[in-house]
């Protein structure tokens, strides 16, 4: 099953490079973590790029010369690059941000 895997292949990789760092492995349990880390990336990667996410959330802030639809699309990309780094927000919360911090002009 783990050589399966390993024959979907990769746009990140060449199934070469991928075949190698796993062909030494001696179990399943191995070639799993292997191929695990190298598809998601270390602790250290994920931990980065999940501190980048809420960065990017935190210093949200809707720019002068884009209309309200383009703000509200950022902001969703946002939300969902959130989301696929494991953040979760309240609605409420993620409301209330959006809300916050749109253009003087579009104050309810």
């Amino acid at each position: 099953m783990s050589r399966d895997l390993l024959n979907m292949g990769s746009k990140s990789k060449p199934r070469n490079d991928i075949f190698n760092r796993v062909d030494s492995r001696e179990s399943g349990k191995d070639i799993w973590e292997e191929l695990e880390k190298q598809f998601q990336g270390s602790a250290k990667s994920i931990k980065t790029k999940r501190n980048q996410s809420i960065n990017t959330y935190e210093g949200f802030k809707a720019k002068e010369w884009k209309s309200l639809r383009e703000a509200y699309d950022r902001y969703n990309i946002i939300l969902n690059d959130l989301r696929r780094n494991g953040v979760q927000k309240f609605e409420s919360e993620i409301n209330i941000k959006l809300i916050n911090n749109l253009q003087p002009e579009w104050d309810i």
